[in-house]
């Protein structure tokens, strides 16, 4: 099962702290999806055609080994991040 592959994968680098599913009424989806990206996601936007309406799991993961370097974010300003890539 898909679900239980993306857990497994996520596993592999995190370790997972909590796990919520996430269900969002069908009327205000894009406004929640906005929200939770911190970006104005229309209706019909990308993300939402690309990821569905349905509900998703949320997890909240803990980074053992942090790799933090210098990296340009979306509003040009560098910060120090800390990095997935192992």
């Amino acid at each position: 099962m898909l679900v239980q592959e993306i857990t497994a994968d996520i596993q592999r680098k995190f370790t997972i702290k909590k796990a919520y599913r996430i269900t969002c009424d069908r009327a205000r989806y894009s406004v929640n999806l906005s929200r939770l990206y911190s970006q104005t996601l229309p209706e019909g936007s990308y993300k939402q055609l690309h990821c569905g309406t349905g509900a998703f799991t949320l997890f909240v993961v803990l980074d053992e080994n942090p790799r933090y370097a210098e990296k340009s974010t979306r509003s040009s300003w560098t910060s120090s991040l800390g990095t997935t890539s192992r």
